[in-house]
């Protein structure tokens, strides 16, 4: 059964997490990392968005924000 979709207004507060599957690396190395954080950048700058935290680990990513 498919999950409900997400409720989404202004103001609202998401947490987005992403895993590699069976614990897999996300990010191979130094410069995927960089590239991720420029890619944060560009769509905050694009979008109204406020980024709260964000952590990058090897495995999976977990980014709250502000939309």
């Amino acid at each position: 059964m498919a999950r409900s979709p997400r409720v989404h207004f202004p103001g609202a507060l998401y947490n987005v997490i992403r895993r590699g599957n069976q614990t897999q690396a996300v990010f191979r190395d130094a410069d995927d990392y960089r590239y991720f954080g420029r890619l944060l950048e560009d769509v905050q700058g694009c979008h109204s968005l406020t980024l709260y935290a964000n952590v990058l680990m090897p495995n999976h990513l977990s980014t709250s924000a502000l939309f």
